[in-house]
């Protein structure tokens, strides 16, 4: 044969070198179509499985670019995620947790590019109201973005996957929040809708990006071979997903080392309104705690209404609240949404920004009334934050759960419509959720929680344990007046994939047999993810359920639990506060 060179081997067999050569290449290509196979085929909970030769030599031999686009298909962006990574030189020898890495670098080159981009926006012709508001909203969420992407990309390697996956979920949040805050502004700026909004939506796709990968690297694990788009949310899916999330990603961690005992609960100072404590404002005393402190900072608040606008700043960590009791230590505020050049998200009494955040006992209100539209009575972007034996009173909005993992136990909730609302990943165990009253008639409509998932990677959602869906008394008294008054609903979806669970709670009467209420039209029904397991009381009429919700086993349910949901068991018992997992 022309061209056939004999081979030493194939000599000594007896066997002509070019039929060797020949076959070593069919059995290469063989290999390639194995492997381009399961690379294309339908989804499947995990990928079609390879011999282990065939997978050895994929995993080994594959070409930077090809690296990228393995990767990339876990991804809801495929084509930009393969475009934009695979053009960066750091894409050429990166395994795949610095592909991580580098989409997370990406996203912080975008979100710090943004920012650049409404500080000249802000620097140029005089804003509107309503541009100002959703100018500082946007540049404040991107600072937020920004040093939540970069903790996450420098814990990457060190931290568990969960906290990675808590974080950027977080991240991208505060990109959507700056999006949110420009497209919804009424007459914007040409260079806004022309450059700046493509440009953030751009950032908020890489940011995307590197979440999925954060979930691939969870679920799949370090072999991009195997990734895939994550199962879509059904309770069938949830199982596949607690029977194969890679156990050598569940590193335990010391939960004091980072969210150290209350101990004792020694006030650290004291604020009180009669000038008898160290302060005599709450501010005061958080502004003087320690920066980014690694031990609890007792604030102990006397008996009293304090009527001010708190803010504990993200550099203000493992601060604690605590109180006379909730019905003694009041802090109030008024500020609406109905204000000109006000927002939901600038409303609230207390923000809470800082990690670590605990409160005991405290009333927290925001008594603008319902006819003031939006007004937040608290807002939480706290990681690993907790509040025991507090109350949230408001209308519209009283809870903003914002980011960050989150726990709630023995609360007591008070609202209209959409009262518990946010895109955290929060679990409210023991509480009483309570419908209020509406001043101003003529909407019969009330809405326990409105969560705000905007991307099915995150790993968020709104989780109701043991707890009492019921209403105040002036509203019960009501609805028996005329029970065809009012409508009440567990939840509806605010966005895209919302998800809310209720497990093991009492629904009182308010609650409509249907149980959930849509937002508009078809919208989010068949990507949402709503719940019920074990659901008890007048108001758990499971046979009138809407088709777009799901009763879940036990098994299921325990996905939510405060141990898997928000890894409970890390950092609650170091906040003292009790807890069932």
């Amino acid at each position: 044969m022309r061209g056939c060179t004999p081979h030493r081997v194939a000599l000594a067999q007896g066997i002509p070198g070019c039929l060797v050569k020949m076959a070593f290449l069919l059995w290469i290509i063989w290999v390639l179509l194995v492997y381009l196979s399961s690379v294309l085929a339908d989804f499947h909970p995990r990928p079609l499985l390879l011999d282990s030769v065939s997978e050895h030599f994929a995993s080994a031999d594959l070409s930077a670019p090809s690296k990228v686009s393995v990767a990339c298909q876990a991804t809801r962006y495929p084509d930009i995620c393969k475009t934009t990574l695979a053009t960066d030189p750091r894409s050429a020898s990166s395994d795949s947790t610095a592909l991580t890495q580098l989409a997370i670098d990406l996203g912080v080159t975008g979100s710090s590019r943004d920012s650049t981009s409404i500080l000249q926006m802000k620097a140029g012709e005089p804003l509107d109201l309503d541009t100002a508001a959703g100018a500082d909203v946007c540049f404040e969420s991107l600072d937020y973005a920004v040093s939540t992407l970069t903790t996450a990309r420098n814990s990457l390697t060190i931290s568990p996957i969960e906290d990675i996956q808590a974080w950027m979920s977080a991240a991208l949040q505060f990109q959507y929040d700056c999006f949110s805050g420009l497209s919804n502004v009424p007459n914007p700026p040409a260079d806004l809708m022309v450059t700046i909004l493509p440009q953030v939506n751009s950032t908020m796709q890489l940011i995307s990006i590197a979440l999925s990968m954060a979930d691939a690297l969870a679920y799949y694990g370090t072999d991009t071979t195997l990734w895939a788009p994550l199962p879509e949310e059904r309770p069938q899916d949830i199982n596949a997903i607690l029977k194969t999330t890679n156990p050598m990603w569940a590193k335990p961690i010391d939960a004091c080392t980072s969210h150290p005992p209350a101990g004792t609960n020694t006030p650290d100072v004291t604020v009180a309104l009669d000038g008898t404590g160290t302060y005599s404002s709450i501010q005061q005393a958080v502004d003087n705690a320690p920066t980014y402190g690694s031990m609890v900072y007792i604030i102990y608040i006397k008996s009293g209404v304090y009527n001010e606008r708190i803010r504990v700043h993200k550099n203000k960590t493992m601060i604690m609240f605590l109180s006379d009791g909730s019905n003694q230590t009041i802090i109030t505020g008024s500020k609406s949404a109905s204000e000109p050049g006000v927002v939901t998200y600038q409303t609230a009494t207390v923000v809470v920004l800082g990690n670590g955040f605990v409160a005991r006992g405290i009333t927290f209100q925001n008594m603008a009334g319902s006819e003031s539209r939006q007004a937040v009575a608290v807002r939480v972007d706290s990681d690993l934050s907790a509040f025991y034996d507090c109350i949230f009173d408001g209308f519209q909005d009283t809870l903003y759960a914002h980011t960050g993992r989150q726990f709630y136990k023995s609360c007591t909730i008070r609202g209209t419509i959409d009262f518990i609302f946010g895109n955290a990943a929060a679990v409210f165990q023991d509480c009483q959720i309570l419908f209020r009253l509406r001043e101003v008639p003529g909407n019969p409509t009330a809405v326990v929680a409105a969560q705000g998932r905007t991307d099915p990677g995150q790993t968020t959602g709104l989780v109701f344990q043991n707890c009492t869906i019921s209403a105040t008394p002036e509203y019960i008294q009501e609805e028996l007046a005329n029970p065809t008054a009012h409508n009440g609903f567990l939840g509806r979806p605010w966005k895209l994939f919302s998800r809310i669970v209720f497990v093991n709670s009492f629904l009182d009467s308010v609650i409509e047999p249907v149980g959930w209420l849509a937002w508009n039209g078809d919208f989010a029904l068949s990507s949402l993810f709503y719940g019920e397991s074990g659901s008890s009381g007048p108001g758990a009429v499971i046979p009138s359920r809407v088709a777009w919700s799901n009763q879940l086993s036990v098994e299921q349910a325990g996905f939510f639990s405060v141990d898997t949901f928000i890894q409970g068991s890390r950092w609650l018992p170091c906040t003292s506060i009790p807890y069932t997992l």
